[in-house]
């Protein structure tokens, strides 16, 4: 199969596979998305089903008006970040986060007990997710160095939160899309994420989630996804992540298009982004696959 094929769902999993956040669970969700039975855990409620009708009731969350009382929800991820911009040192940030998950597993009813949590693992996995779980430091395959333990450390919290009663609010729903973008970057998460980043556009956390997963087959989606890649860059050009975010959406906009201009760019912006990111940055060898990739393209 051709990387860059004109399916714009097969294009786009490949794409974002190789791009932003591994092989492994895209790849597996393809799988799935092509079967018309899933076989769901035993503990499940729905049973077994076609995936259409798992995705319609799974996913329901994304379809909610936001009518509940946010105030809560920001005053505790203005404490949390706070609490981590004054605290650097990794054995106290790992202590802290044991504090937020054994309060949400104590009061598994607790919406905002779980919010903490959540938010907590969110924001401290993006940076060292060995903090939540010490095994993923000593793994190294391929695909956790490229975003696969970040997906192990919030998966445990992802999965929680999909269990209780949601609030109905705008913060319950943006951590949840961000959380769900790392775990399992469905589809099904395009519409909830362009509320989102219509919602404030300049909440750069989504807007990059959002990149992960959108699509640009249409004239529109494509106008916002350049938007928001100009965005993220004009807040931080010097943020490695945006510049591999950049190339995406012009290796998508190649694929659909065939615009050599936009192939230019998205080699441009992956070269961009191996001038910017550490050594040690393991995505590198994967941005220059990438460029390989396209330049044969």
């Amino acid at each position: 199969m051709k990387l860059f094929k004109k399916n714009g769902k097969t294009r786009r999993y490949w794409l974002l596979a190789l791009g932003c956040l591994g092989l492994t669970a895209l790849s597996s969700l393809a799988q799935v998305a092509q079967q018309p039975k899933v076989n769901l855990p035993e503990d499940d409620i729905w049973g077994q089903q076609t995936y259409e009708d798992w995705a319609k009731q799974a996913y329901s969350w994304t379809h909610q008006k936001w009518v509940g009382n946010d105030q809560p929800y920001r005053e505790i991820r203005s404490n949390i970040d706070t609490l981590l911009s004054q605290n650097n040192k990794p054995s106290e940030i790992a202590e802290r986060y044991e504090l937020y998950k054994t309060a949400a597993i104590k009061a598994p009813t607790d919406d905002r007990a779980q919010f903490a949590w959540g938010y907590a693992a969110f924001k401290i996995a993006g940076k060292n997710p060995s903090l939540i779980d010490p095994k993923i430091a000593k793994l190294s395959t391929r695909s956790l160095k490229e975003g696969g333990g970040t997906r192990l450390a919030v998966a445990p919290v992802t999965r929680t939160l999909a269990t209780i009663p949601t609030p109905y609010t705008y913060e319950f729903a943006r951590l949840r899309f961000l959380l769900e973008v790392i775990t399992l970057p469905s589809p099904e998460l395009t519409a909830i994420g362009k509320r989102l980043v219509r919602h404030n556009f300049k909440d750069h956390e989504v807007m990059y989630s959002y990149i992960k997963i959108a699509e640009v087959k249409t004239k529109e989606d494509r106008e916002l996804a350049l938007s928001i890649t100009r965005s993220l860059l004009e807040a931080g050009p010097g943020v490695p992540k945006y510049h591999t975010a950049q190339g995406a959406v012009y290796g998508d906009i190649y694929s659909i298009t065939r615009d050599r201009l936009y192939k230019e760019k998205a080699i441009a912006s992956y070269r961009k982004f191996l001038e910017l990111a550490p050594a040690d940055d393991p995505f590198r060898e994967q941005a220059k696959r990438l460029i390989r990739m396209i330049q044969k393209a």
